[in-house]
């Protein structure tokens, strides 16, 4: 009953605020009231940073990591399953790492890296004369990928044309110590 009495003296309230809310719904739909409401709240504030490699592809624990090595001096290349491990390393992590490298194919299946050695290929040995004239034979290790030297050789150097010794400074590649022994014993009769 007391419900009753309170809506039938306050009616005239009610209907003007069911019209003002009617009104207000109808004019936000419409465009007229765009504008957006100030939030009373204040933006809350970020206490940790944000994780950063969400959605991006990194290297899983199963995922495929193949290795090329290609190798600037004799232009070709090594594929290798053997490999620093760099599981959990996006795109960039790994360029950043590894300066030399260059990502071929990424997914979280299978990952390519191509790295570019200024070397010849283990498959090479190299004849080269040093600043001090001395003729070596230097072979690029199949695990550091350096160029390190096989042996010393006793030759003398002064007896050998220009053109050859020019060519020995430079480097010469061979793909066997046979070929190494008939070159020299062609060039120094």
């Amino acid at each position: 009953m007391r419900l009753f009495r309170f809506l039938r003296a306050n009616a005239s309230y009610l209907i003007g605020l069911v019209a003002a809310l009617g009104l207000g719904f109808a004019l936000g739909d419409a465009g007229v009231l765009s504008a957006p409401m100030p939030s009373a709240t204040p933006e809350p504030t970020v206490l940790v940073e944000p994780v950063g490699q969400i959605g991006e592809i990194s290297v899983l624990p199963t995922t495929q990591i193949v290795w090329k090595y290609y190798f600037t001096l004799c232009g070709e290349e090594y594929e290798s399953s053997v490999h620093p491990d760099i599981t959990g390393l996006t795109l960039k992590d790994i360029t950043d790492k590894y300066p030399g490298a260059k990502v071929l194919d990424m997914t979280s299946q299978k990952v390519v890296v191509q790295m570019r050695i200024d070397e010849y290929c283990p498959d090479h040995y190299v004849l080269v004369m040093t600043d001090q004239d001395v003729v070596c034979i230097f072979k690029t290790n199949p695990t550091t990928y350096e160029s390190e030297q096989v042996m010393q050789l006793d030759i003398d150097t002064d007896a050998l044309e220009e053109s050859v010794r020019s060519a020995l400074y430079a480097g010469i590649p061979f793909d066997s110590l046979e070929q190494i022994d008939a070159y020299l014993e062609d060039v120094e009769s």
